[in-house]
C-alpha cells in the first residue's frame, strides 16, 4: 500500500527506473494523463466493470449441458426425499416426549393408579371422601364457630382440586386404542427417518427445511437458465454497445493527443541534441474490449533518418533513454499529477554541452514540481536551486554518509572539484562561478 501511495507523489528515475519507459503497458496510462481523458476514462472503468460481472454470471450460467442435467437430478431427488417424509416443525421433539413416555408405560401405570386411588377411587377410603367429610363436620359446626364456615369451603375446593388432579393422572396412564409397543415401533421408524435426513440436509427439522427451500431455489434457477441467459445476453449487447461508444471517443482523443505529444517530445529531444530522433506514440485498434479502452499504444522510436520507428526496449541506449525519459517529462510532467521527481544520474551516457541542456529541462520542470537531482556532471549541478552535498566517511570504524546544504562559496568550490579534481585552481573557481551565475536569477 504504501509502494503504491508513494508512486503517486514521487516519481524516481535512474538508469533501473527508466526501465518502465520500456513497458509498454505503462505507454496508455501516460497519453490518457496528457489527454486529459480522466473522466471519461473512469465512467468507460464503471461500465466495464459491470460489463465485466455480467460476462463472468453469464459464463457461469452455461453450465455443461451433462452437468447440468445431473445437477438438475440430485437437487430433484433432494427435494423429494424431504417431501416425501411430510416433515412437520416440532415434531421431533413432541415424538422423543411421547417415546420417553411409552418406554416407561408400565411405571406411568403403577403411580398413576396409586395416586388415583389414593385421591379418589379407593374402596373404602380416599383423600376425596375425606375432605368431603371434613368440609361437611365444619359446616355444622359454623353455627357455633364462625370461623368454621371459611374453612369447610377451603376444604370443598381442596376437594375439587383433589378431584382434578386424581383424573387427570389417570390419563397419564391413557395409551389410547391400540398396543403401546405397535405405537413405539412406529415413533421409532419415524425418528430414524428425521435422524437420515438430518445426517444428510440439517442439524434439526428447521434445517432441513431450509435446505429444502434452498433446493428449490437452485432448481428453478437452473430450470430458468435460458431464460436468465437471454436476459443477460442482452444487457451484454446493450453495455457492448455502449462501451464501444466510448471507447471510439478515447480513441479519439488518444490519437489526437498522440500527434501532439509526439510533436512535443521530438521538439524537446532536439534541443537535448538528438535532432534526428523521431518519436511517435502510436495507437492502434484492439481486437477487443479492455479495461482501459479498445486501444493498444505504444512509444516507438527512429534513431536515425531513414530507419523504421521500433519499440523504445528495442534501440535506445541509456543515455538516449534519460533524454527520452527527461522530454517525456518536459511534456507530460503537468498531467501526471505527481509534484515530486527524483533523478539518479540522470547525465550517465552523455556529453557536458548535453548535459547542460539536460539541466535546463530539470530546471524548467522544477516550475511545476520538487526536483531533487543526483548527478556528478557540473553543467547539472551548477544549474539547481540549492546544492546538497553527500560524502561518505569512516567513523568509529563504520562508514557513514552525511549530507550538507553548500552556501555561495562551497557550492562554488564543489562544482570546481567536479570541473578539475583534487587540485582546485582559481580558474576552475572562476569557471565554476560563471556556470552558477548563467542561472542564478533564472
Amino acid at each position: 500500500m504504501l509502494r503504491e501511495i508513494g508512486s503517486r507523489l514521487i516519481n524516481i528515475h535512474g538508469q533501473h527506473d527508466n526501465q518502465k519507459l520500456m513497458q509498454k503497458s505503462t505507454h496508455i496510462t501516460m497519453l490518457d494523463a496528457y489527454c486529459e481523458n480522466e473522466e471519461l476514462l473512469s465512467q468507460y472503468k464503471e461500465l466495464y466493470g459491470k460489463y465485466r460481472d455480467l460476462r463472468k454470471e453469464l459464463d457461469e450460467l452455461r453450465l455443461d449441458e451433462a452437468e447440468k442435467m445431473r445437477m438438475r437430478d440430485m437437487l430433484a431427488y433432494q427435494i423429494n426425499e424431504i417431501d416425501s417424509a411430510k416433515l412437520k416443525r416440532g415434531e421431533e421433539d413432541e415424538l422423543e416426549s411421547e417415546r420417553t413416555r411409552l418406554q416407561n408405560a408400565e411405571k406411568i401405570k403403577k403411580q398413576t393408579d396409586f395416586a388415583y386411588r389414593a385421591l379418589y377411587g379407593g374402596e373404602k377410603v380416599s383423600a376425596v371422601m375425606l375432605l368431603e367429610r371434613s368440609a361437611t363436620a365444619m359446616t355444622q359446626l359454623s353455627g357455633v364457630i364462625p370461623e368454621a364456615s371459611e374453612l369447610a369451603d377451603r376444604l370443598m375446593n381442596m376437594k375439587y382440586e383433589a378431584e382434578d388432579i386424581a383424573l387427570t393422572v389417570r390419563g397419564f396412564a391413557d395409551d389410547g386404542d391400540g398396543d403401546p409397543s405397535r405405537r413405539l415401533d412406529k415413533i421409532e421408524s419415524r425418528l430414524d427417518t428425521i435422524g437420515r435426513l438430518r445426517k444428510k440436509y440439517g442439524a434439526d427439522i428447521e434445517g432441513i427445511l431450509a435446505f429444502r427451500e434452498d433446493a428449490a431455489s437452485r432448481l428453478a434457477t437452473i430450470d430458468n437458465l435460458d431464460e436468465r441467459a437471454e436476459e443477460l445476453s442482452e444487457e451484454i449487447s446493450k453495455c457492448e454497445s455502449e462501451l464501444r461508444k466510448m471507447a471510439d471517443e478515447l480513441s479519439k482523443k488518444r490519437r489526437d493527443g498522440a500527434k501532439r505529444a509526439a510533436d512535443a517530445v521530438c521538439g524537446e529531444l532536439a534541443f537535448l541534441d538528438m535532432p534526428g530522433v523521431k518519436f511517435i506514440v502510436d495507437v492502434a485498434d484492439s481486437d477487443e474490449l479492455k479495461a482501459d479502452g479498445a486501444d493498444n499504444v505504444e512509444f516507438l522510436i527512429s534513431a536515425n533518418p531513414g530507419e523504421p520507428p521500433v519499440s523504445l526496449a528495442k534501440t535506445a541506449s541509456g543515455g538516449e533513454l534519460s533524454r527520452i525519459m527527461l522530454a517525456l517529462r518536459c511534456v507530460l510532467s503537468a498531467n501526471d499529477g505527481v509534484r515530486t521527481m527524483i533523478f539518479d544520474e540522470v547525465d550517465a551516457g552523455i556529453s557536458g554541452k548535453t548535459s547542460r541542456k539536460v539541466g535546463v529541462k530539470l530546471r524548467e520542470i522544477s516550475r511545476d514540481a520538487q526536483i531533487l537531482c543526483v548527478t556528478h556532471s557540473a553543467q547539472i549541478a551548477s544549474i539547481a536551486h540549492e546544492h546538497l552535498l553527500i560524502s561518505k566517511a569512516e567513523v568509529d570504524g563504520r562508514a557513514e554518509t552525511s549530507v550538507k546544504l553548500l552556501d555561495d562559496e562551497g557550492r562554488i568550490s564543489e562544482i570546481a572539484r567536479i570541473l578539475g579534481g583534487i587540485n582546485i585552481t582559481e580558474k576552475q573557481k572562476e569557471a565554476a562561478r560563471e556556470m552558477i551565475s548563467e542561472y542564478a536569477n533564472g
